[in-house]
């Protein structure tokens, strides 16, 4: 059982698309010895490595993964020193704000307890 291109040409291996017959086919309108010389070229690309190669050894890599991980953990203990002393200060300004807070409602009780005045009646006259 054969399998029918769009182009015409027979095959035993089933068509994947148009794709398909434009790989197989090099170049009409060149000349034999060409095509010979492009497919000799193309077949040696085949095995060639695609895409970029190694730049660093295993080793290196390791070492540049260890040097980050270290980065973080120093990152990190310092967040957690940071943040420990942001809740003592926090506790300085809680303690600081009940100071200013009861010293407010001390001169508050003050004002309730001496009227505006109170005190220039001038009842010595």
């Amino acid at each position: 059982f054969f399998f029918q291109a769009e182009d015409g040409i027979r095959d035993a291996q089933e068509s994947r698309g148009l794709g398909d017959v434009y790989k197989r086919q090099l170049c009409h309108s060149c000349s034999p010895d060409y095509q010979a010389k492009l497919r000799i070229e193309l077949q040696k690309r085949v095995f060639q490595p695609g895409g970029s190669l190694p730049t660093m050894t295993l080793e290196e890599f390791a070492e540049k993964e260890m040097e980050r991980m270290r980065i973080t953990e120093e990152q990190t203990k310092a967040a957690q020193l940071r943040s420990k002393e942001e809740e003592e200060e926090d506790s300085d300004r809680e303690e600081i704000d009940a100071k200013r807070t009861k010293k407010a409602r001390d001169w508050d009780d003050w004002k309730d307890d001496h009227e505006k005045g109170a005190g220039n009646k001038l009842k010595n006259r």
